[in-house]
């Protein structure tokens, strides 16, 4: 069992897309890098003071990421996601 998302090809390389389950609901995407196969980026949240990075490796059809996300000592946080392609969208 896990989460199922509908997701676009544009979709699956926004990070807040499939991990805003996860992330505090200020974060937003500050640095964005795409490659053929490879999604990295920076996160800023500033409501919460926190910072972090991720990245995430999309093949056919599936994607493995990582995310670390901290703010000061006493928090430290660190997300991974898996996730496979099961067919097309339905409405």
């Amino acid at each position: 069992s896990g989460l199922r998302t509908c997701l676009s090809r544009e979709g699956a390389r926004d990070p807040l897309r499939w991990s805003a389950h996860r992330l505090p609901s200020d974060c937003r995407v500050a640095t964005l890098k795409l490659g053929p196969d490879t999604v990295s980026w920076e996160l800023e949240c500033p409501g919460s003071g926190m910072r972090g990075k991720g990245n995430a490796r999309l093949g056919k059809g599936s994607m493995q990421a990582e995310t670390q996300l901290g703010g000061g000592a006493s928090v430290d946080m660190r997300t991974k996601t898996q996730g496979r392609r099961l067919g097309p969208c339905t409405p």
